[in-house]
């Protein structure tokens, strides 16, 4: 019996023993984490405990024990873990400020304050121990303390920006907004490769109008010490806010490199064109040409180019000055396929469009054989083909940028340009051709684009029904996030309800409709204006015959034709479109006939009678804009 005994109690020990070893290796943690995924803390903890037993400088082990202590409030113990730790790993500074943490959240802050004491005085010459027990004070939310504590760090270290970023932020978290600033105008100023980290956080304290007075004063007082800092961060301020004049001034002050201030003038003055700041873009860009052609070294190729050819966008932008760009409606029935870039002779800017043509030449000229003379070809090639309507010289100007060894995204735009001119000129036909002889480089990466202009093609050409087919299987495969996929749905939706889901009336009526989109692409007005025309009177209660009173209306207006636009208009109003209707009678009376109280009377009617519409938020938003420059 003992000898069954000891045999029993020697298999029971050796199987104990295979637990452990097999506990204390991978699949013992595995095991734990198996556990805590489960919910089962205890079980967890114990093998834990059991690992560290035997391999107590587990580390893995020992940070998942010490978790769990603290999830299930067992301070003491986390303590005591910490302390063990800490007799294998003395030196372990994050261990050492953990453990004056856990003190702290269980109320014993005296014994935290000692252990961090001690800490500083044991380590008080590395930067890193600071920094860790700093974090550590503003995550327990121990401001005084921490602030307290990044002064003596700068004293120690005789580093009057140490934790300047991250004081900074403090700050900011608590609206402290002229301590933050401070704070972030130190770390700039010794830190000026990482400006634009402060130069972010500035502008976005600005969201708030009050503090601006605020960012000005600090900016100033920084003018002395930091003069490239300050005059930047202002001219980024000032022009976030639209104070424009100001803007330019501070950047035109910034000192340094040359290549670096004729690279951010140069960024400077695209984005004031973006913003139609176009008198100051003109002076920006004036500026900088005389900077660079005034130059004693040799002229920077790279540099005047960019000038010249943004110089000659500014002036491009300007060809047409009295067009609705903006009109809410125009915006919302033009898409990928209906579009049509004409510029009207009766608008054209002819000072601008001298300007423009002359500084294109001017690059072709000066810049030969450089990546600016296809850009400056393939620009004077859309001046041809939209502005003057040659399109026997747009096509020798695209072809001419073709040749000049273009990049693949500028040849990509001049091919399309040649599709678009194909069309343009009644070759419908031609365009499938043109595509299916496209290089591989070029089409790569671009097959949507390439896909909507053989589909534009098809619809102008009356194949509705294949167009269909072809857009239906595209559009399983693209996703949402894809620029043109609304527009690509929305055509769907269009050629569905007029042709799948319609009537024999509404098909015609799409056809019609597409009739006269072709006309427009090939600048032929007034026949679109009689097709459109006449949709108001055989198809009125077609859906598309309301895009087709806009197009109308627009065609009109591009000739000049004002006094036709009552029977559209009015059409337009009474029909189930109305609201569109009441803006675009809103938006003639202000950007064409100048006079605001009428198209405030329009916009009003319109929120009275379409409260539901999806034009109402736009517009409140316009008409408040309005009464405040009434207001200025």
């Amino acid at each position: 019996m003992q000898i069954k005994s000891f045999i029993l109690f020697l298999f029971i020990s050796i199987c104990t023993a295979q637990i452990q070893v097999q506990s204390l290796g991978r699949s013992g943690l595995e095991n734990a984490l198996l556990m805590e995924r489960k919910g089962d803390l205890q079980e967890a903890q114990k093998i834990y405990e059991l690992i560290l037993e035997t391999k107590p400088k587990n580390r893995q082990a020992y940070n998942r024990l010490k978790n769990i202590y603290k999830r299930l409030g067992d301070y003491m113990a986390a303590a005591e873990l910490i302390s063990n730790w800490l007799k294998y790993s003395p030196h372990d500074l994050q261990q050492q400020v953990e453990l004056g943490e856990i003190f702290h959240i269980s109320d014993n802050h005296e014994q935290a304050a000692h252990l961090w004491n001690e800490f500083i005085q044991q380590y008080g010459q590395n930067p890193s121990a600071y920094r860790m027990l700093i974090h550590t004070y503003s995550r327990l939310g121990l401001g005084d303390k921490m602030i307290q504590l990044v002064y003596e760090g700068r004293k120690q270290f005789a580093d009057p920006d140490f934790m300047a970023l991250d004081m900074g932020t403090f700050y900011q978290s608590r609206q402290s907004v002229e301590k933050a600033l401070s704070e972030y105008l130190i770390f700039a100023q010794y830190n000026p490769h990482q400006d634009k980290i402060i130069l972010d956080k500035i502008l976005i304290i600005s969201d708030d109008k009050e503090t601006i007075p605020i960012i000005e004063n600090h900016l100033f007082k920084k003018i002395d010490a930091s003069p490239n800092i300050s005059h930047s961060f202002l001219s980024a301020l000032y022009f976030k806010v639209g104070r424009y004049d100001e803007s330019l001034q501070h950047q035109l002050a910034i000192a340094g490199d040359q290549q670096i201030r004729w690279k951010g003038l140069n960024t400077f003055a695209a984005n004031l064109r973006q913003e139609k700041q176009f008198k100051l873009a003109i002076q920006t860009y004036q500026t900088l040409l005389q900077k660079i052609r005034s130059n004693q070294k040799e002229i920077e190729v790279k540099e005047l180019g960019k000038v010249l050819l943004g110089l000659g966008q500014v002036y491009e932008d300007q060809i047409l000055p009295h067009q609705i760009s903006n009109s809410l409606i125009l915006n919302e029935i033009n898409n990928v396929f209906f579009s049509s870039g004409f510029y009207q002779p009766s608008s054209i800017s002819t000072a601008s469009l001298e300007q423009a043509i002359n500084l294109y030449n001017t690059i072709l000229n000066e810049l030969v054989s450089t990546s600016f003379s296809p850009k400056a070809h393939f620009r004077l090639g859309e001046i041809q083909f939209k502005v003057l309507q040659d399109l026997d010289g747009a096509r020798l100007a695209y072809e001419t940028a073709l040749a000049s060894s273009p990049n693949k995204k500028l040849a990509f735009k001049i091919h399309t340009s040649l599709i678009d001119l194909l069309m343009a000129e009644g070759k419908i036909a031609d365009v499938q051709l043109y595509i299916s002889q496209l290089p591989r480089n070029v089409v790569a990466g671009n097959e949507g684009q390439l896909i909507i202009k053989s589909l534009k093609a098809m619809l102008f050409n009356g194949d509705i029904d294949s167009s269909i087919v072809i857009l239906d299987n595209y559009l399983v495969h693209l996703i949402p996030i894809d620029k043109h996929f609304n527009d690509l749905m929305e055509m769907q939706t269009t050629l569905h309800t007029h042709v799948t889901d319609g009537t024999g009336m509404d098909k015609e009526a799409l056809l019609q409709y597409l009739k006269g989109e072709k006309l427009l692409i090939q600048n032929k007005l007034s026949e679109a204006i009689t097709v459109f025309a006449n949709m108001r009177v055989n198809q009125p209660t077609s859906n598309i015959t309301a895009t087709a009173a806009v197009r109308e209306i627009f065609s009109r207006l591009q000739l000049g034709q004002t006094a036709e636009l009552k029977q559209p208009l009015q059409w337009l109003n009474e029909s189930n479109d109305g609201d569109k209707g009441l803006v675009l009678s809103g938006e003639i009376a202000e950007f064409i006939d100048h006079d605001t109280q009428a198209a405030l009377g329009f916009y009003e009617q319109l929120l009275q009678n379409y409260p539901k519409s999806l034009l109402v938020e736009p517009i409140r938003q316009h008409i408040r804009e309005i009464r405040s420059n009434l207001e200025s």
